[in-house]
């Protein structure tokens, strides 16, 4: 049996604080060992509400990474987030019948951008950003709603839909993809709005937005 010794425990939602800028670490000062993944609620005005489920949950009783799990730095291979670790059906404490412990070095794999979504039911949910400045031709977005339907709809930065860009304009996706351009009544060239500042909003039904990016 190869054996692992593993120095620091460092977790997900302590390395995110530690990076990001705007984040604010949940669960007050004390350790912190899963990120946020998942809101528990949406509402209007800003909002800090998180959920507190594992990113990478242990194996199922009896399965060799059922006990323990040490992650790395994730990597970004072809489309997908890929995370190696090590996991063991043992923990701290065992000193004998070590024939019988296991330990490996396991492979998770998540889809780009897919910490964390925005998740609408039957009920249709309405997403909007605040004002930002318009940047690029295309409005570009991954989500998951193959049963459901998400629309855009492009505002002035008081809230006023452009024209061309309304909701009924707005041609409804209802695809998995990591990067679909956005159209409405097909045009998808989004120059004339460079530079501007603009709010979008995301009418979703049963569906995930994952992420937007303006290119």
């Amino acid at each position: 049996m190869t054996r692992f010794q593993v120095a620091t425990l460092v977790s997900f939602a302590s390395a995110a604080w530690l990076c990001a800028a705007n984040w604010t670490r949940p669960g007050g000062t004390g350790p912190a060992y899963y990120p946020p993944v998942e809101a528990t609620q949406i509402q209007t005005d800003e909002r800090s509400v998180q959920a507190m489920h594992p990113v990478l949950e242990y194996g199922r009783f009896g399965e060799w990474d059922s006990t323990q799990n040490y992650g790395c730095t994730v990597l970004v291979v072809d489309d997908e987030i890929v995370l190696y670790y090590l996991g063991a059906d043992w923990g701290h404490g065992h000193r004998h019948q070590l024939q019988t412990l296991r330990a490996a070095i396991g492979r998770a794999t998540l889809r780009l951008d897919g910490f964390v979504s925005l998740r609408a039911d039957e009920k249709e949910a309405v997403i909007a950003t605040k004002p930002m400045v318009f940047a690029g031709k295309n409005l570009v977005i991954n989500a998951d709603c193959p049963k459901g339907s998400l629309a855009v709809e492009l505002c002035e930065g008081d809230g006023k839909p452009i024209p061309g860009f309304t909701r009924q304009d707005a041609d409804i996706f209802t695809d998995d993809n990591l990067r679909a351009v956005m159209t409405w009544k097909g045009k998808s060239d989004l120059s004339a709005l460079a530079g501007k500042t603009i709010k979008a909003r995301f009418f979703l039904k049963q569906g995930d937005l994952y992420a937007f990016q303006m290119k």
